[in-house]
């Protein structure tokens, strides 16, 4: 097994509601591209958050998409059971959360994820 590093500017994070309605999938998830200012991307989960009639931190990251490092023109999307294994690198100190829970409290601190790759 090998570990791909994707930067923040390349992720977007694919949205949904803790609690969704009934036969929800990842193709109603709301993408927040993380290559935009924190002030953009605050302004996008608060909009998501008012459509769903949610507050904020009722949403939760069920997948994320990046382009594929090895395919041009390719992108990997991962759903919420893929997210387990991605380790969330946070800049300030090299901390790392080994679960998507929490990562939308502390965006402004997300540098990049590391994927793992199995060949």
């Amino acid at each position: 097994m090998t570990v791909t590093t994707i930067e923040r500017a390349e992720i977007t994070l694919l949205v949904l509601p803790a609690e969704p309605g009934p036969r929800v999938s990842l193709l109603h998830a709301y993408p927040i591209d993380l290559g935009q200012s924190a002030d953009e991307i605050g302004a996008e989960l608060d909009a998501v958050a008012q459509l769903e009639g949610a507050t904020r931190d009722q949403l939760v990251v069920a997948g994320l998409e990046f382009a594929d490092p090895d395919q041009h023109n390719t992108n990997v999307t991962l759903s919420s059971a893929d997210l387990d294994g991605i380790a969330w690198v946070l800049g300030d100190g090299g901390l790392t959360l080994n679960s998507a829970k929490g990562v939308l409290g502390v965006l402004e601190h997300l540098a990049s994820v590391e994927v793992p790759v199995y060949a």
